[in-house]
């Protein structure tokens, strides 16, 4: 088996980077090739692409740890918990150091979380993100997974104004390809944001276990604190001793 560290774009979902590699380096043309852990559209970083691989080794590259820098919208909710998602305001609220950090470390100590409705997660044989797509969440049992979080710190805080929220909304959502929704999110998001105003974001850097979703811990904390979060940028930095700096 050969492991391949490859930079997913910002846009791209995991099966149209792993064509863009195809189509990048044809000497893999007639190789069996997979990639090991997804990345969201609105996520960008360390994509592992295995070559000739079996079940058994693609688990073990599964089960590396992974690391992440990441930037938390405060103020907002959205269906997908990013910015590719129906969204509503929920406070101008900036959580003060002392609450976010005690929601940190309630954070820190949970062991399972649901998955987010919009992921590729299985259930009675389609993705959730199809269920919530046809509007029959109410049908199933959202299923609960793994969370394992090693470390968690907060970087910085910067604000943004409603006018360059809007175009950075604009500018990702019109990154990704296919049907996502991205006439009806463009058009809320443009409603939310009309009003000349600021928003605050602040930027972490984590390192999780296998199966833990960088979206739920934005989802988390702004739930916790009552103010309302999403992901604004995700970038996966390293899986097990994979980095982006080996790029």
């Amino acid at each position: 088996m050969e492991i391949i560290n490859f930079y997913k774009k910002n846009g791209e979902t995991p099966l149209e980077a792993l064509q863009r590699f195809k189509a990048e380096q044809p000497q893999y043309k007639n190789s069996a090739l997979t990639y090991a852990g997804r990345l969201d559209p609105l996520a960008e970083g360390v994509l592992l692409i295995l070559v000739d691989a079996d079940e058994n080794q693609k688990k073990k590259i599964l089960d590396l740890s992974k690391q992440y820098y990441f930037e938390i919208l405060w103020g907002f909710e959205t269906d997908s918990l990013d910015l590719l998602g129906k969204a509503k305001l929920v406070s101008s609220g900036f959580p003060g150091d002392q609450k976010l950090s005690e929601a940190m470390a309630k954070l820190r100590n949970l062991e399972e979380m649901p998955y987010p409705v919009f992921s590729s997660k299985t259930v009675s044989g389609k993705p959730l993100w199809q269920w919530a797509r046809e509007k029959r969440l109410s049908e199933i049992e959202i299923p609960v997974g793994k969370s394992e979080i090693f470390s968690l710190k907060k970087l910085k805080d910067y604000e943004i104004s409603s006018e360059e929220l809007l175009q950075t909304v604009r500018e990702m959502v019109n990154l990704v390809r296919g049907d996502f929704r991205q006439e009806e999110i463009l058009d809320l998001w443009q409603g939310l944001l009309k009003e000349s105003r600021s928003f605050w974001i602040s930027c972490f850097k984590a390192e999780v276990g296998s199966g833990t979703y960088i979206r739920n811990l934005a989802d988390f904390l702004g739930r916790e604190l009552w103010i309302g979060a999403v992901c604004f940028k995700i970038v996966r930095e390293r899986v097990g001793d994979y980095s982006i700096l080996g790029l």
